[in-house]
């Protein structure tokens, strides 16, 4: 704890180096007189907005509640990855080190990270069949223009899966003058990052995006404490040592010609699979892998007409490719450390998907837009091996031959939206939208969404939201299925019932008030109610077990599961000087779950009510430097009723985490020096477990300090 007055000292110092740099001619904001202080400006939004309506809008107008992180955010803050970004925004709880999802999410009190959807440049990458989407060092940053972080419902522009946000991440614009960069760092688990970006542009109606990035890590290893000696029993050949590897990579090519665009872009999530899991079981070894890869290409067109208007088309096929090496479980023979049983997984998506928009704007009064979008996916689900050949199998050889010939299974699905945004006078906005989603397997769906947006005062915002989404029952829910030595998971693709949509609905009001130009306070207060949820349920206590060849309790999915969540978001920004500003964020988020449809409602787990953070940036110090500071607080968090570390009505504790960047602009001609720390408190903190019981641990350690060193060279 030491250390943070230390660092706040060193960056206030900063501060007055940046002011003494600045030129004298200008008022300084120091000098105004406490009145001055409370005379309200006009609000600028010259921010444009993507992702709300898949068209441009100003962020004023936009009919959602909106986050958007700049290039210069994410360099300033050295984030790497989306998983660096998402950690500091407000609304988020995060459970790192979580296994095949590199990170569990819960986003504003709905949980799981195939509830939000992400999106490179408005493409999807989640996969079509609903296994969830992993994040870990697999998503970088370092080719995107900016973030746009939509909070609430969208399944009226998205459709299904877009139930709690969508995060889209906008590649970067080719400048007048091409460009070339290479960066390369290095931190703690031996940790090396590396990465080019090339911006190319031939002529006027020509150019070129290339980027490629590499990850590779031992992965935290917390050094045997805390129960994982057990793993010092493992006999050979498995491995008697704490082995979870992290090979990912990151790849973005895109020609622009004309009004043409050309793209492909790949994911590699290669990560440990164990952690989480109960030590004594399962084996924390480099075998123990998570592997996938996304491949996505694209043929984009827009222009736009004579009237001003934006025809936009879009077509994509991307493959969704779960590796064969995958495994899902590796775990020790009850009994006997030196024997392991595996279950392999499969999956496999091949989507094609078409997109075709229209967008006009007639006389500054009203703004619409009408779209319709295809997808046609062959789907090879999860437990495919499970299902067809009767064991986890290795999809290879005969195995995947006769995988592909009995299960493969091919949806196809349609959506239809409109949306308009009425200025009947200059301080009033009304946008109304709804949008049809036809399903070849699942149920058809309409979702509406309204929004009001009114500007009493020049400098105030005041926004009211309502919008609903749906979530498909996914092929992974359908053919769910494994087994341990005490309970089965049985398929609802072996059951006498089907699974319904899972369907929420979202009530925002959110108010925006600027005072002088130096200060934005922002409050979102928010309501959702979530139900026809996907949970599972022990509904019987003898059923065979296929895995073990003996009788065992029986688990299966149902649509039993709800969630209320209500909460409020203050967010305030200071920005007094051009080298200097500061923010402040509170969350509080009350999520009250029920499992089934008679049971009591509980705090939602992982979920921590009050949330807070603190942060500043400080640029030219010394002309040369930049430094930022994140501090947030996360109080006490929500345990789920099984665990056997907390009792029923206890939470785990909170923690505080403080992150520090530093970078140094061209001290060397065409060169940036960076560095950045994380948990500089040096503290042990653990995250609540992202299931708990049985195989499951409560809790997760975490690392007491992750740092890296890195140099980027700009030609």
């Amino acid at each position: 704890m030491k250390q943070i007055p230390i660092v706040t000292y060193l960056l206030f110092m900063s501060i007055c180096w940046a002011w003494a740099q600045t030129d004298t001619s200008k008022k300084s904001w120091l000098t105004a007189k406490p009145a001055a202080l409370l005379r309200l400006e006009k609000v600028k939004t010259e921010t444009e907005v993507l992702s709300a309506s898949q068209y441009a809008q100003k962020l004023e107008n936009v009919p959602a509640n909106v986050i958007v992180v700049t290039q210069k955010q994410i360099k300033e803050n050295n984030y790497e990855d989306l998983s660096d970004l998402l950690k500091e925004l407000p609304g988020f709880d995060v459970v790192e080190n979580a296994g095949r999802f590199g990170e569990y999410y819960t986003l504003r009190g709905i949980n799981g990270n195939d509830r939000f959807l992400v999106l490179i440049d408005g493409r999807k990458l989640n996969a079509m069949s609903g296994t969830f989407l992993s994040v870990g060092n697999s998503i970088s940053l370092r080719f995107a223009d900016r973030v746009e972080i939509v909070y609430g419902s969208a399944s009226i522009i998205y459709g299904s899966d877009a139930f709690s946000g969508v995060i889209n991440i906008i590649s970067q614009n080719v400048p007048a003058k091409t460009s070339y960069s290479v960066s390369a760092n290095y931190g703690n688990f031996n940790t090396l990052d590396l990465s080019t970006n090339a911006l190319i542009n031939v002529n006027n109606e020509l150019s070129f995006v290339f980027f490629g990035r590499s990850y590779t890590s031992n992965g935290f290893n917390n050094a045997m404490e805390d129960g994982y000696e057990i793993v010092q029993n493992y006999q050979q050949p498995i491995a008697d040592e704490f082995s979870q590897p992290i090979n990912d990579h990151n790849v973005f090519i895109e020609g622009r010609y004309k009004d043409f665009k050309l793209g492909f872009f790949r994911q590699r999530f290669n990560e440990g699979n164990a952690r989480g899991l109960a030590p004594n079981i399962y084996i924390y070894s480099k075998e123990n892998a998570w592997i996938l890869d996304k491949n996505i290409y694209w043929l984009n067109y827009q222009t736009t007409l004579a009237s001003g208007g934006i025809i936009t088309a879009d077509v994509s096929y991307t493959q969704h490719l779960q590796h064969e090496d995958t495994r899902f479980f590796r775990f020790t023979v009850p009994g006997n450390t030196s024997q392991t049983q595996t279950q392999f997984l499969t999956g496999q998506d091949l989507t094609l998907k078409g997109f075709f928009t229209y967008n006009q704007k007639i006389r500054n009064k009203l703004d619409f837009i009408v779209g319709v979008q295809y997808e046609n996916t062959n789907s090879i689900p999860a437990y495919a091996n499970d299902e067809v050949i009767g064991l986890p199998l290795k999809y290879e050889g005969s195995v995947a031959h006769q995988i592909r010939g009995q299960l493969t299974v091919q949806e196809q699905k349609v959506g239809l939206f409109s949306q308009i945004a009425y200025t009947p006078f200059s301080k009033l906005n009304i946008t109304v939208g709804a949008r049809y989603d036809y399903s070849q397997l699942f149920q058809n769906t309409i979702n509406p969404r309204l929004a009001i947006i009114y500007k009493p005062f020049e400098n105030s915002i005041v926004k009211f939201i309502y919008g609903t989404a749906f979530q498909a029952p996914s092929l992974f829910y359908q053919y769910e299925q494994f087994g341990t030595p005490t309970i089965v998971m049985i398929p609802n693709s072996q059951q006498d019932f089907t699974l319904d949509n899972q369907r929420i609905q979202s009530y925002e009001i959110d108010f925006t008030q600027k005072i002088q130009k130096e200060v934005t306070v922002n409050v979102n207060a928010f309501y959702n109610l979530a139900f026809n949820l996907i949970e599972r349920r022990f509904y019987s206590p003898s059923v065979f077990n296929k895995y073990f060849n003996t009788t065992t309790g029986g688990l299966r999915n149902e649509n039993i599961g709800s969630l209320e969540v209500y909460g409020a978001t203050i967010h305030l920004l200071w920005k007094p000087h051009p080298n200097f500003d500061a923010y402040a964020h509170y969350t509080y988020t009350n999520a009250q779950q029920k499992i089934s449809e008679t049971s009591e409602a509980i705090p939602l787990p992982r979920v921590a009510e009050n949330k807070a953070a603190l942060g500043f940036t400080v640029r030219n110090i010394l002309k040369y430097f930049t430094g930022t500071t994140h501090i947030r607080w996360i109080g006490a968090v929500n345990t789920p009723q099984q665990s056997q570390l907390y009792p029923e009505d206890e939470r785990a504790p909170g923690y505080v985490m403080a992150n520090f960047s530093l970078s140094v602009n061209n001290l060397l001609p065409r060169t940036r020096f960076y560095a950045r720390a994380e948990n500089m408190i040096g503290g042990n903190h653990q995250h609540v477990g992202i299931f708990t019981g049985g195989i499951y641990t409560d809790v997760i350690p975490q690392p007491r300090f992750v740092g890296r060193l890195g140099v980027e060279l700009n030609f």
